[in-house]
């Protein structure tokens, strides 16, 4: 008997069952139009293991036997041309990464699919006695997508990384999961939802509400059109809803809703930031109760602090592998830079985003570099996956040239009528042109509570620093504080702004010494829920703004607020600091000519500009326009290795800094090489960008742990009774 699997006991699992148990479980993963495919891939993935080499080996024998290269190889000699390229990328890579396509250059120690397919193996062919491989045309490839453009070569590859990468997850999960259960004897519990219940909740909640503000009857009559639009037939849809009118609810009402009228197994909510999962997820399981297990799944989250009955933190754990859940919320990062990943850890996941309602929410928040992509994978999850997409802004873009490009589809607005979108306009805005920071900090001190939004880190300590200096009650926000310390400070605003509002109930007579001033970059414009008095928001895009509006009069209690847009002047250049980003100067054109930036023409003429500027660097980002991807007579080849997505940004490093316990004794045993959680170290965690780092650095201030940068001279971190801004770059000793 040829052997796949040895357990430690000696029992043996035979080559044939793991490659038919595996072929069977991709299959049942897969959706109909791929399940063929699914199916083959999992038969040959192991072939290589038919080697006389590799029989030993698995019987004890000490060496090193390369097996995946050898379905890679089968696959090629019976399917044709795209098919047996599919298949055998995903084979050749089943453990190390879908690799490169690779060119006609490539020798058998290359790593591409090309040199794979050049190397020298033992007779495996053993394997056509024991499995039957079914036969799979060109043109039954072909016939599946009947109705796409194959004309566009473009089109052509882009679908086709997306078809590999669709089969490669069901090969690797089911690859995985078979080997777990036979070599660990375990079987998963997945996370569940009981759509029904979670309807029912949400229903009585909404019931137990009465509008009785003219306000609250226009955000039902808002609702009502997206609940009007719960039986309709498209599979994208747009909903543009003002902050403050409901749309996070409103959304979940749609999501199940639709889960349970269109049979799809997941509801996953995709958020560009953490602190905005924070408060959803805050808000959803406190309503949501033991109806739904939710799987949060982001880089800040920790299931050991917050999972409380430790019976089902491994069900969490296991869940967060590959998606086995039925109501996830991640990040922007986490979802696409999956998908789009060539790794099996990555793409165990996106199989189980087919059968979905995936709510996009902030969906102007994805990056212009890439938006092809993004988008290009909703229409993908729609078109093949059986999902579908909700993308949700309250300044939303027009993707719909892009969405019909990319996939022939048009996402359907829920929202047609605006008029009653007045009522959450609570603001005017005004231009105070050049302002100093002497400027800033005294018109900030004339409202009983300001924010005030800067575009750097370095001129938000400086205001708070002045601010401070004068005796004002002040706060600082950015990325130069850790992510724990961003929570207190933001705890702590919020109390004393609810504290002042219980005091002083129309916000006059203010004491001096109780205003409060918040001094932030842009990290504070969503996701937190909060109310000031008045904001100052640094010229910047459009949709920062308005994000920035939304903090002010957000509980709409004056009949009208002010939000000040301005330029910062730097004092020692004596220049105002104008930017030169086509964000901006497309937003000077529209503050100069609309007097309400909430005009819907505004928010559409902003992106749109924006886009059709920057349209030759949105349509480069794809697989398909990679200087390694090519479709001609010598065949087909894709970089699945070389093209990424980075949404972070590359030039900011993290830095860990030891401010309590819990913390100092996570780096010391980073220091000494012992096991760290490093989800939990993430808490502790600021930014700082490459040079800022290595003035730290060489101040002494930072040491290298394995990789992991610790400050290890406190002095540079800021926090305590007074002065919590973080992260400076001179030690005291130094500030004059």
């Amino acid at each position: 008997m040829f052997i796949a699997h040895k357990t430690e006991s000696g029992e043996e699992q035979s080559l044939k069952d793991h490659l038919v148990g595996v072929a069977e479980m991709a299959k049942s993963f897969s959706v109909p139009k791929f399940k063929e495919l699914a199916y083959i891939v999992g038969l040959l993935h192991d072939v290589g293991k038919y080697q006389e080499s590799f029989q030993k080996r698995i019987n004890g024998a000490n060496i090193q036997v390369e097996h995946s290269g050898c379905g890679a190889q089968a696959a090629y000699e019976k399917y044709g041309k795209i098919v047996k390229y599919i298949l055998a990328s995903c084979i050749a890579g089943h453990h190390s990464g879908i690799p490169d396509g690779g060119t006609e250059g490539d020798t058998e120690y290359d790593y591409t699919l090309k040199a794979r397919l050049q190397r020298c193996f033992e007779d495996y062919q053993t394997y056509e006695k024991e499995i039957s491989l079914p036969d799979f045309s060109v043109n039954d490839f072909l016939h599946l997508f009947e109705d796409e453009p194959w004309n566009d070569k473009y089109n052509f590859l882009d679908l086709t990384a997306f078809i590999t990468r669709y089969i490669y997850s069901c090969l690797v999960d089911a690859d995985s999961l078979d080997t777990e259960a036979f070599c660990d004897k375990r079987v998963r519990t997945p996370l569940k939802a009981n759509f029904q219940e979670c309807l029912d909740l949400l229903n009585k909640r909404f019931s137990n509400f009465k509008p009785v503000t003219e306000l609250q009857k226009a955000r039902k009559r808002i609702q009502s059109q997206v609940y009007f639009n719960l039986d309709n037939k498209e599979t994208i849809f747009s909903l543009t809803m003002p902050t403050g009118s409901g749309k996070t609810l409103c959304s979940l009402k749609f999501a199940l809703e639709r889960a349970l009228r269109f049979n799809k197994q997941r509801i996953i909510y995709v958020i560009p930031y953490n602190s905005i999962i924070d408060q959803t997820a805050k808000d959803f399981e406190e309503m949501l109760g033991e109806s739904a297990q939710i799987l949060r799944h982001q880089s800040t989250f920790n299931f050991d602090d917050n999972i409380e009955d430790e019976s089902v933190i491994g069900n969490y754990r296991d869940s967060a592998e590959n998606w086995d859940a039925q109501f996830i919320i991640t990040t922007q990062v986490q979802f696409f830079e999956s998908v789009y990943s060539n790794k099996r850890s990555k793409l165990r996941k996106l199989h189980n985003i087919s059968d979905s309602i995936i709510i996009f929410d902030e969906v102007h928040q994805m990056p212009v570099k890439y938006l092809k992509p993004c988008l290009q994978f909703i229409g993908y999850a729609c078109r093949y996956l059986n999902s579908q997409a909700l993308l949700m802004s309250a300044t939303m873009p027009d993707f719909n040239g892009f969405l019909r490009r990319y996939c022939n589809l048009e996402a359907f607005d829920l929202v047609t009528d605006v008029s009653d979108f007045e009522y959450f306009k609570k603001c005017s805005f005004i231009s105070a042109d050049s302002l100093d920071d002497e400027s800033i900090v005294a018109k900030a001190a004339a409202s009983p509570s300001c924010l005030v939004i800067v575009n750097k880190r370095k001129k938000a300590q400086e205001l708070y620093k002045l601010a401070d200096s004068q005796g004002y009650n002040a706060y600082c926000l950015s990325t130069y504080m850790t992510v724990s310390d961003r929570e207190t400070v933001l705890s702590s605003i919020k109390e004393n702004l609810k504290a002042m509002q219980e005091k002083y109930a129309d916000l006059n007579d203010v004491l001096a010494d109780k205003r409060i001033m918040v001094f932030s970059t842009s990290l504070i414009e969503a996701g937190v829920d909060l109310d000031f008095f008045a904001v100052f928001r640094e010229m910047n895009g459009l949709d920062s703004i308005l994000q920035a509006a939304g903090r002010c009069n957000r509980e709409g209690k004056r009949s009208c607020a002010e939000v000040t847009v301005f330029e910062s002047f730097n004092d020692e250049e004596g220049v105002v600091e104008k930017q030169d980003r086509i964000e901006v100067a497309c937003t000077r054109s529209i503050l100069n000519r609309y007097a309400d930036l909430y005009d819907d023409k505004a928010v559409k003429e902003f992106y749109s500009r924006i886009y059709n500027f920057k349209e030759d660097f949105i349509e480069s980002n794809s697989i398909s326009k990679h200087e390694d991807a090519y479709f001609n007579k010598k065949g087909l080849s894709l970089p699945f290795q070389a093209y990424r997505l980075h949404f972070i940004d590359n030039a900011a490093e993290s830095v860990v800094v030891p401010i309590d316990p819990e913390s100092q004794k996570i780096t010391e045993a980073l220091k000494y090489g012992g096991k760290v959680d490093f989800r939990k170290l993430g808490r502790y965690s600021c930014s700082v960008h490459k040079n800022e780092l290595e003035q730290l650095i060489g101040q002494g201030a930072v040491k290298d742990y394995g990789g992991v940068y610790v400050l290890i001279n406190r002095d540079y971190y800021h926090r305590g009774d007074h002065n919590w801004f973080g992260m400076t770059f001179e030690a005291p000793d130094y500030i004059f």
